[in-house]
Order: C-alpha cells, then structure tokens, then sequence
C-alpha cells in the first residue's frame, strides 16, 4: 500500500508495512475502520460470500449485509451506540413478526447505501488509497465494482473463511464490550462464547483467540515471522498457538497492580516452533527487540474505534490511557530484565 492520507501514524505503519497481501486491506478495515457501529463486519463478511466477479448490485449486496446483521442484533441489541434507531425499531418488529422481511429490508436500505458503502474503507483518520480498496462505489449505476484485491480472496476458498472469521472474531469483541460497558481481558472461552474473564491467577484456555489476534500479526509468527495455520496438524511447526509474551508463570509470581497476565496485552500468536519446539521459548522472557514489538502492537490496540480492544488492552494493564499503557509497558519488562533471555 502506497496511501498517505491515514493521519494516525500506527494505523498507517500497520496499513504501509510488511506484504502486499490482498488481506492487508480487509485486516486494516476490520480492526481500525472508523464505520459507525458494526456497519464494517457485516459488510467485511458480505463481501467474503459472493462470487469473483466484476461487479454486483446494491440489492444482492444489502440482502446478505441486512442478514448478518439482523442476526447479530437478535442476539445482542448493542450494535448501534445511540440507542433505537429506525433501522433497529425495523428488525425488532421483524423479530416480532410485525412486519415482513421486504418492509425491514426497505428501512434498512436506506442506511446501508448512504452510511456503509462510502465510509467502508475510513481508516486511521483518513482513507485507504484506491488502487487497494476492496471495491468502488458507482452510485449511479447502483453497483459495486469489485476490485482484483477482494476477487483474490474470494478465489481462494482458506483465505475467504480466514477474513470471514476474523470478521466474526472482531464484531463478538465489539459486542462483548458493549454488554458489559467496559471490557476486562480478552480471552474467548469456549464454554460460554465471550471474550472476557477477569481470572488471574490460573493458566486458562486460550485457542479460541486465534482469530482475534491473527489480523494484528497479519497471520504471521509475532517472533519468527513465518506465516501461520491454524488447521492441520497440530504437531506442525507453523501451528498457530497463544503464547503468553511474559510467561504466565513468571508473571504470575511478580504481580502487579491491576495487571491481568492472562489479558490481551499478553498473549501473542506463536509458531509452534517458537512457543514449544526444540529451541523454543517456554518459560523464558524474549529479548528486548520483542517487548517493543508488543508494545507497538498494544499500541495498535488503543487506537482502534472506540468501543473495541482499546478499552481490552488498556483494562488488562491496568491503566486507562496511552501514555500510562506505554509507562506500566516498560516498568513490567524493566522488573524481569536479569532473567534469561530468549530469542529464536
């Protein structure tokens, strides 16, 4: 990517380093788009079930959008930031079967072409250049034109289901932090479907959030930098694990004030390799080169939209700004500096 219009610097690091991998552009608008409510998952996940092609209407667009999002809105009616709207009121009444799909969906219209499409790709204070846009938006003829950026993922069916997923992974995120107004650490227990737990003082599971942290790496190995999968055989060296950064049970022993070693800020998308392998990692601390690798990546986080893993990140530290996130950042690396380093 080429664009200098993203006025914030760490979204436009993220947007401007690294591959020219068509899934920049999905990653970069699911974790930082500035869209009004969840406007930008639904929409992410619109486009990841229609077929390669040169364009498609508004109508076969706002038919798939409006049903992803009615049912996340059955399931959590927290999608929108100032309370009812028409739109709302529309699929409560559907719910309710007060009134038909076709007189939802009218309502709907209405906000999906003036307040999704144009704003789709709004990131970091500015916009993503043209040349690597997922689609455009011809208003006259009432269509989208796809671009070879989103007809590459849609051609490959591991990466379709991978932006799909981590579409998905994100929009619980949102929600969840809208249900509980602020959000502790993430963690997605399977058990119970959400993304946060407040326990700290034991090893819990962690698989799940795979899909949340890996847009933030770009599905690469946060210390090795070779590219994940999180299918196949376990017993691969590039299996996706989640490592704790600071190893649980160094952290564990040390603790500090307000701070969660199970939280957000901690975990890291590992190789299996690097996390347990021959010359793995383990219980030991990575050089220093990695904590301000974690450090830039949480400050990846407090810059995202609001109601997302700023308020995660920030919570699981113990801290409630920017600047006191970086100052507790480096007083924990600081604390565990004369143990034994490890690098891969």
């Amino acid at each position: 990517m080429t664009d200098k219009s993203i006025s914030k610097e760490i979204v436009a690091k993220y947007v401007h380093t690294g591959s020219e991998s068509p899934l920049t552009t999905s990653r970069a608008v699911i974790l930082f788009g500035d869209n009004a409510a969840t406007y930008k998952f639904a929409l992410a996940k619109t486009l990841m079930e229609l077929e390669p092609s040169s364009s498609v209407k508004y109508e076969d667009v706002g038919q798939i959008f409006v049903r992803h999002l009615l049912s996340h809105h059955q399931l959590c009616p927290h999608q929108f930031t100032r309370g009812s709207t028409k739109l709302t009121d529309a699929m409560d009444a559907h719910l309710r079967d007060e009134i038909s799909w076709d007189k939802m969906f009218a309502v709907a219209e209405k906000s999906i072409y003036t307040n999704v499409l144009d704003r789709f790709h709004n990131i970091g204070g500015g916009e993503i250049d043209g040349a690597d846009q997922l689609y455009s938006n011809d208003k006259k003829n009432k269509v989208l034109v796809l671009t070879e950026n989103v007809n590459q993922i849609q051609e490959n069916p591991d990466l379709r289901i991978q932006v799909f997923n981590e579409a998905e992974a994100r929009w619980r995120v949102v929600e969840e932090a809208w249900r509980n107004k602020l959000s502790p650490a993430l963690i997605y227990q399977e058990e119970d479907q959400k993304f946060y737990t407040r326990v700290k003082d034991a090893r819990v599971g962690l698989r799940s959030a795979v899909d949340t942290l890996s847009p933030y790496q770009k599905g690469l190995c946060f210390y090795c930098g070779h590219q994940l999968t999180k299918e196949g055989d376990h017993s691969q060296d590039n299996f996706a694990e989640v490592d704790h950064f600071i190893p649980f049970s160094v952290l564990k022993k040390q603790p500090f004030k307000g701070v969660n070693p199970n939280g957000v800020w901690n975990l890291v998308l590992s190789c299996k390799a690097c996390n347990r392998g021959q010359n793995g990692k383990f219980d030991l601390m990575p050089v220093a080169k990695y904590h301000e690798r974690l450090l830039q990546r949480n400050r990846c986080f407090a810059e995202e939209h609001r109601h997302a893993m700023n308020y995660s990140v920030l919570s699981s530290l113990g801290v409630s700004n920017k600047q006191e996130l970086e100052s507790q950042h480096r007083e924990i690396y600081k604390h565990f500096e004369i143990l034994p380093k490890w690098t891969p």
